[in-house]
């Protein structure tokens, strides 16, 4: 089969576009990494935020912030630390469960519900590829019926072709070729012959 240049070029774009939206699709799916590393930043923050609230300012979120991540440096250590904050609370830390327990409870669900939006990530991608890949079979599929490059009024192209035209009378054309280049160019140009 050779392949027009309205294919090439849709095949070139095709590549062009996807290749993108692949590796885009790959560093933006959902993991349990990026959701244990946004709980235990979303975590902390919060955390540093109520106690400077507590505090009246007299000490900076920031500050607090920072005393976090040196005692609990790895995102699974702050979220540790974050869950016994909210099930076993020490002295000042019971004014803080109010703030970590939504944020727990946001989190784990999104770690229950990681695969169906692995899942539903993925699929949306697919989806776009599959779209991609049927423009180009309905290329292809034109191109062996023959259709390809036939303009609006291609069935004056085939006339011209087959060495006939319009004032020929149609009683001198051979009915089941001259209905099947009618249907030719019909589907061609968007019109349905019967």
């Amino acid at each position: 089969m050779k392949i027009g240049g309205w294919l090439r070029l849709w095949i070139v774009l095709s590549a062009l576009w996807l290749i993108p939206m692949a590796i885009l699709a790959y560093d933006q799916q959902p993991t349990r990494e990026k959701i244990i590393s946004n709980w235990s930043y979303e975590g902390i923050d919060a955390v540093a935020n109520r106690v400077a609230q507590i505090e009246k300012y007299a000490i900076q979120a920031h500050e607090v912030s920072a005393d976090i991540h040196e005692k609990h440096p790895t995102p699974s250590q702050a979220i540790e630390w974050l869950k016994k904050i909210e099930a076993n609370p020490v002295d000042e830390q019971g004014k803080l469960t109010s703030t970590i327990a939504p944020i727990n409870e946001k989190y784990e669900r999104s770690l229950d519900q990681l695969s169906n939006e692995q899942a539903r990530h993925f699929g949306v991608f697919f989806f776009v590829l599959a779209d991609s890949a049927s423009v180009i079979a309905n290329f292809r599929h034109q191109h062996q019926m023959g259709l390809a490059g036939l303009s609006p009024v291609g069935y004056k192209e085939i006339a011209a072709r087959h060495s006939w035209s319009r004032s020929q009378p149609e009683s001198q054309i051979p009915y089941a070729k001259f209905r099947s280049m009618l249907q030719r160019a019909g589907s061609a140009s968007g019109y349905a012959v019967a």
